[in-house]
């Protein structure tokens, strides 16, 4: 519609543009020639930025924001929480803490980016300190299963194991949240780094107790604390559980024989590398986005 020059109302362009920004970089750019065509508006400027933060464009989302003061649309909390969390993603702290502090309605997902924006930093021991805050400053805002989520995740990227255990106690006995899949997949690898091989497989017993399937991430964390602590028997029941899963996913395989090679089976190794080439997989190579002079660049890693 908007290549041939229809006109459309602003919560179709909406639609487009949300929908552009969420394809990342191929179609990004189309996104915002469609947000220069339209009057800006809370939803537009908050779609825009999902775009922004998916593709770490730090310069794009500066001239956003300056749209939204001048629009004086900052008092509205969903685009703040945007906009919280593309200086996050872009690793601008304390950006995302100066707006932060400014939101006046703050929200369950206000507090969640924030102490995420610490976790992702390995700013954990503030995340911690942000959570009990909003536990305890009498604010009516009540911790979701996202926010425990970003909790755990914070305590096992700083070693924080005390306070991750204590968070996910809290998770059932404080606010009678079933701990899902991902909260039981950040608490091994938080016990995993800590080496406390015991408590692993306790948190694993108390899921099947609990009901709750194991996920792929269950079995990786697993896999990843009986590799970093040298726990084979048990590692080879996370191993094949993980490749009965998705036998033919390459990191998987990959993942799997790097438990093998730290436990010494070259064997297992050698058998697990023909596999990979017997079934033609090979493993996707790393990537990642730099932002150099508002010019975002996609660099790719070789696999060796």
């Amino acid at each position: 519609m908007i290549k041939t020059g229809a006109d459309i109302g602003t919560v179709a362009k909406t639609a487009l543009m949300d929908m552009y920004s969420r394809y990342g970089n191929r179609r990004y750019d189309e996104g915002f020639k469609i947000l220069s065509l339209m009057k800006p508006n809370v939803v537009g400027l908050t779609s825009s930025l999902v775009g922004c933060s998916e593709n770490l464009d730090l310069w794009v989302g500066k001239q956003i924001h300056c749209v939204a003061v001048r629009q004086g649309f900052t008092y509205e909390t969903q685009l703040c929480n945007a906009l919280l969390d593309m200086y996050a993603k872009c690793g601008k702290i304390s950006h995302a803490r100066s707006l932060f502090d400014g939101i006046s309605q703050k929200d369950v997902i206000s507090w969640t980016c924030m102490i995420d924006a610490y976790g992702r930093n390995g700013r954990g021991h503030e995340a911690v300190e942000l959570f009990e805050q909003m536990m305890e400053d009498g604010n009516k805002v009540i911790p979701n299963s996202v926010t425990f989520l970003s909790v755990l995740s914070a305590c096992a990227h700083s070693g924080l194991v005390e306070e991750g255990k204590k968070g996910f106690n809290l998770l059932r006995e404080k606010y009678g949240l079933e701990p899902d899949p991902e909260h039981y997949a950040c608490f091994i690898d938080i016990l995993g780094r800590a080496g406390i091989m015991e408590e692993v497989w306790s948190a694993y017993q108390n899921m099947i107790e609990q009901g709750t399937k194991p996920t792929v991430g269950v079995w990786i964390a697993l896999l990843n604390a009986c590799s970093l602590n040298q726990d084979v028997e048990r590692g080879e029941f996370a191993a094949k559980h993980l490749l009965q899963m998705e036998p033919d996913k390459a990191s998987h395989i990959v993942l799997v024989s790097n438990f093998y090679a730290a436990t010494g089976k070259w064997d297992c190794v050698d058998e697990l590398r023909s596999m990979m080439r017997t079934k033609g997989l090979v493993k996707e190579a790393g990537n990642s986005w730099i932002n150099v002079s508002a010019f975002n660049q996609h660099v790719g890693l070789r696999s060796a």
